[in-house]
């Protein structure tokens, strides 16, 4: 297995085990970032400034690949048609995103 999808691999495995305590991921995007991490090693730019780097993205920031609920239920499922600009930069990057992390309901700072 490659470099980068072991490190990916290692990562998720920790995030998976971790989140049943910690409560930090709404969603763990394992088959996404699996794929996305062999993706970047197939790729022929190295030069990447964030080549493979894990990166986890708050669930107020759209991502086309996953739910995008605000920590809210009324958002649900919604799965937004296109990537937020920074998470646009993040994949030219290199970065591979492994989900959605937990806040408060749209980011209202009460509780989390």
């Amino acid at each position: 297995m490659s470099e980068i999808k072991t490190n990916i691999e290692k990562t998720l495995d920790n995030a998976e085990k971790l989140n049943e305590s910690l409560n930090s991921f709404l969603k763990i995007e394992r088959d996404y970032a699996l794929n996305r991490a062999a993706e970047i090693e197939n790729s022929s730019d190295e030069n990447q400034s964030l080549r493979g780097a894990a990166i986890a993205v708050k669930d107020n920031i759209c991502t086309k690949f996953s739910q995008t609920s605000c920590g809210s239920r009324i958002l649900g499922n919604y799965r937004p048609q296109y990537n937020a600009t920074a998470v646009e930069k993040l994949l030219s990057a290199g970065a591979v995103i492994i989900g959605k992390t937990n806040m408060d309901e749209f980011a209202m700072g009460s509780s989390n």
